[in-house]
């Protein structure tokens, strides 16, 4: 039998009426000492079975009695370290008698002791509240993952999800991680053709064909937000970096016996900064810094500095956006291809009643002493999603047009022009989501 404080008798009779009963594990973990109470005298207690004990603790939770619910719990986990629905009565009591750090503890605890999926998110979900009342809203977000994948069903899901968005709005701190596997016909970024004529005489470079391979990239970035005043401008630091690798095909290496991979793997690191001011209630004016430095093969290949003024509004459902940008580009390994870039880009995006649509286009004008960088470059394209699931993916088709028009020649009678038309189509499998993350296959 279990003791308990005499000041509890008063509330046994109310509460058992009606009590939850709860799961019991079997995992041996010991009580923490920090929630050790004095013992009891034989004149100052009363007796409890364990099951009613746990209605109890319930029960008090549900009175708003954290304190004595509390207790209860202690009495359990002091007569069996293995009690999960006791470990849960006192990592919400813990935290709602202000002490989430143990609170936190207790239900780092009863996850190690759940023996189903519903304990399990139980655990993960209290241990993201009490984190949240901490102000850890990184480790909330992390233990809502744990509950997100823990969730045996939608309610459970939704309760994650809705919980996970509310925690991100208060949480300072974002973080990405993204990962490619995806083949490439062009890894070396080749001309379609290898041939050039000038004036009668015609040359044929061997080497400078397409190469064909697998391609691997990666991306990390962290960002950092913040209020500098309450008029409701915003801003945000942030880093991230980026790895593209590839490895050849065997008719690459057939076709350039002389190719490495490795000599056309690029890297980036960028620093970025940027502030937000709202206008009225539907519009903000944005402007965003950059600085950072490309890596191609291993080696530095240019530094470079990315200024952006910007505007985004909404139109009835739709948003729209333009903005005007400059960047200068410092070349490292030959500095008569440095550039400077204007760029002036927009885009619209609606909702439809059959998914969502969204347009986008750029106008650039590099300038450069080199004539292989000089260009003006043009692009627009199309974005659909559609409502419907694709073998529980959900679909995106996108069609791209783009020109890129040197300004001078560098062979043959006429400046050289490559336009091209991209056409993708992806699938999300949000119903294989691992901890936050789906695969997407284009």
């Amino acid at each position: 039998m279990l003791q308990g404080r005499c000041g509890l008798r008063s509330l046994v009779s109310p509460v058992l009426a009606g009590a939850l009963a709860i799961a019991v594990s079997l995992t041996p973990v010991a009580p923490s000492p920090a929630w050790a109470d004095p013992a009891p005298s034989a004149s100052d207690t009363m007796h409890l079975s364990r099951a009613e004990a746990r209605r109890l603790a319930f029960s008090l939770l549900r009175a708003g009695e954290p304190a004595h619910a509390r207790r209860v719990a202690i009495g359990l986990l002091n007569a069996d370290g293995e009690d999960y629905g006791a470990m849960m009565v006192l990592a919400r009591a813990e935290t709602e008698l202000g002490r989430p750090a143990k609170g936190a503890y207790a239900g780092r605890l009863a996850w190690t002791l759940a023996e189903n999926e519903d304990q399990k998110f139980a655990a993960a979900y209290m241990v993201s509240k009490s984190y949240t009342a901490q102000k850890r809203y990184s480790l909330a977000q992390l233990w809502l993952r744990r509950a997100g994948q823990a969730a045996d069903d939608d309610r459970q899901e939704t309760a994650a999800r809705s919980q996970f968005r509310r925690v991100q709005a208060m949480n300072p701190w974002s973080s990405k991680l993204r990962f490619t596997v995806q083949p490439s016909s062009n890894v070396n970024g080749g001309p379609t053709s290898n041939t050039f004529t000038i004036g009668e005489f015609v040359f044929i470079d061997p080497t400078a064909v397409p190469l064909s391979g697998i391609e691997y990239g990666s991306h990390a970035s962290v960002r950092r937000s913040f209020a500098p005043s309450d008029s409701g401008m915003q801003g945000f630091l942030g880093f991230s970096f980026d790895t593209t690798r590839y490895s050849l095909s065997d008719e690459a290496k057939a076709a350039s016996p002389t190719a490495r991979a490795s000599d056309f793997s690029m890297s980036k690191a960028k620093l970025s900064g940027g502030l937000m001011f709202p206008v009225g209630d539907a519009a903000s004016t944005r402007v965003n810094l950059d600085l950072y430095r490309d890596w191609r093969a291993g080696d530095p290949l240019a530094d470079n500095v990315a200024l952006e003024l910007g505007r985004d509004q909404r139109l009835g459902r739709a948003r729209v956006g333009y903005a005007l940008g400059y960047e200068h580009r410092t070349r490292l390994d030959r500095a008569v291809r440095s550039s400077d870039t204007w760029t002036l880009k927009g885009y619209w995006a609606t909702p439809l009643p059959t998914g969502s649509l969204s347009i986008a286009g750029s106008a650039s004008a590099i300038g450069s002493d080199s004539a292989e960088i000089a260009a003006s470059v043009y692009s627009l394209s199309v974005r659909y999603v559609p409502k419907t699931d694709i073998f529980g993916a959900v679909p995106s088709l996108e069609i791209a047009r783009t020109y890129r028009d040197y300004d001078r020649v560098v062979y043959g009678a006429r400046p050289r022009q490559d336009h091209g038309t991209v056409v993708t189509g992806e699938l999300f499998f949000k119903s294989f989501e691992l901890y936050g993350f789906a695969p997407t296959i284009g």
